[in-house]
């Protein structure tokens, strides 16, 4: 399984720190994809932070730990503030790198749970997906995984 800490490839990690202010493809546009992944890293820290209060804590046989509970609200803070985020994709892209953002997320929610095709509609989704990538001129903000998957899918039986 793909970590939250894997879903994107490096440009669109370098939106998301600002490294690519200047590029061409206009970031700017981008702020809700940046958002998107700001708060998938996010989530990150914060369960590998509670992962390990919460280890402590049952090793302490404790039932509870104030960590474990000020991550648990954070934890809720940023559900909500993905959902928020999926509210707002659902706006019509302005243009074809707009479209190309929203399926650059979409990508990253199912790489969570690996680069593995199972269902008839992933396939038309995923090519969908690459071919905007390719017509918005975004080939490089594909994710490494993306080989692995058009192999598998190039040889899916539906099985």
């Amino acid at each position: 399984m793909t970590t939250r800490r894997d879903i994107f490839s490096a440009p669109v990690c370098a939106l998301m720190n600002g490294a690519a202010a200047d590029d061409p493809a206009q970031p700017s546009r981008f702020s809700l994809l940046v958002s998107y992944a700001r708060c998938h890293r996010r989530t990150a820290e914060v369960v590998a932070e509670r992962d390990i209060a919460e280890f402590a804590m049952w090793k302490r046989d404790e039932e509870t730990c104030p960590i474990v509970e000020r991550c648990d609200a954070a934890l809720s803070i940023l559900s909500r503030d993905m959902n928020q985020i999926a509210r707002a994709a659902q706006q019509p892209a302005r243009d074809i790198r707009e479209a190309a953002a929203k399926l650059i997320m979409w990508r990253a929610e199912t790489l969570l749970l690996g680069p593995r095709i199972d269902l008839h509609r992933d396939v038309f989704v995923f090519a969908a997906y690459r071919d905007v990538l390719k017509l918005a001129g975004f080939e490089t903000f594909a994710h490494p995984l993306d080989a692995q998957t058009l192999a598998q899918a190039q040889t899916w039986d539906g099985e």
